[in-house]
């Protein structure tokens, strides 16, 4: 993979967002969140990660 860039957006409506970008055959996941909607990101992501 070369790049892959995707930004979803936060709003006082949208405390979480998550993106999948594929290049080719490898896909990327991007996480957006506020502090207030998740205190522990690097513990969400390793979740995240074990789900996938």
């Amino acid at each position: 993979m070369v790049l892959t860039a995707g930004y979803p957006a936060l709003s006082p409506a949208i405390s979480l967002t998550h993106g999948v970008h594929g290049i080719g055959d490898t896909i990327a996941i991007s996480v957006h969140a506020a502090e207030s909607a998740i205190a522990d990101i690097d513990a969400y992501l390793h979740r995240l990660d074990a789900a996938l």
